[in-house]
């Protein structure tokens, strides 16, 4: 279960409390919806009547607050001061500013691990094709009619990449498999090849594995902290956009970093117009600036 700090009417703060614990605080009217109160994982500090599972609680005790003001019984003060105590929480949306400083935050983050892969995937391309080929542009070449044995063939090969001049990206078409290899070494005599479609391959798969690895390093932050570290360092926390006092869940985080990393071209774009990125608008989320402690 989730653990909270929260601080009572008086200021004296508790720390690593469990729901029932703070709803016990409610009861006794030692923390009242205004008290400030956050998992103790965060950084930031919200409202108490912020958090859904107070809800029951506030609700009672803003009725007892009224009943103990309004003794005639009438319930009309009750009524106006459990509106007021239960008053929905509407995010701010954070300055333009401060999303590009968080972006460049993780763009740098983000950099930082996609230069080491890449050179991996250079690494496997140049390996790969040279312990499977070597020299010859085929590893497995077909017998062709005549010839005692696939070597000839390759020997053939061996002596066509002698006598040519080929460059770094040079193609090369198996006339026999109708393969197009491509060059990734012009050496004369030790020239390295390999299929055309590899080198799209092996980035192809560099490409997914980054993004897999990005939508966990955005995405699991994001799901128990509701911040990246981007967003930390910014004073910048991803809140729920609807009229309700719950957290932002998996099912909105995960959606955002995906559309984040698919759609940050634009997003600047949005929020200059309408306040908002298109990752907030298909999550109904908020990306929102949080005032200081």
């Amino acid at each position: 279960m989730a653990k909270y700090d929260v601080k009572d009417i008086n200021g004296n703060e508790f720390n690593d409390l469990e729901e029932d614990a703070i709803a016990a605080l409610v009861n006794q009217d030692q923390v009242t919806g205004t008290c400030s109160m956050k998992k103790a994982i965060m950084r930031e500090w919200k409202v108490a009547k912020k958090f859904e599972f107070l809800a029951t609680p506030l609700a009672e005790q803003a009725m007892r607050f009224a009943k103990a003001k309004d003794e005639g019984g009438n319930g009309d003060a009750a009524q106006e001061l459990a509106k007021a105590e239960d008053k929905k929480y509407r995010p701010v949306p954070a300055d333009v500013s401060s999303r590009l400083n968080a972006f460049k935050y993780e763009f740098i983050r983000a950099a930082a691990k996609l230069v080491p892969l890449l050179l991996v995937a250079i690494l496997a391309i140049y390996g790969i094709a040279f312990f499977t080929g070597g020299s010859l542009p085929a590893p497995n070449l077909p017998k062709q009619p005549g010839q005692k044995s696939a070597k000839a063939v390759e020997t053939t090969f061996a002596q066509l990449d002698e006598e040519s001049d080929f460059t770094f990206g040079s193609k090369f078409i198996d006339k026999t498999t109708k393969v197009e290899y491509i060059c990734l070494n012009p050496a004369k005599g030790n020239a390295i090849w390999c299929k055309a479609d590899f080198p799209v391959q092996i980035f192809t798969i560099a490409f997914f594995i980054f993004f897999f690895w990005e939508i966990l390093a955005l995405g699991y932050p994001l799901c128990t902290t509701q911040q990246t570290r981007g967003m930390a360092e910014e004073n910048i926390i991803l809140e729920n956009a609807k009229d309700i006092r719950i957290e932002v869940v998996a099912l909105q985080s995960l959606p955002y970093v995906v559309l984040s990393l698919i759609l940050w071209p634009v997003s600047g774009l949005f929020v200059l117009a309408l306040k908002h990125s298109p990752m907030e608008f298909a999550t109904y989320t908020c990306c929102a600036k949080l005032s200081e402690k």
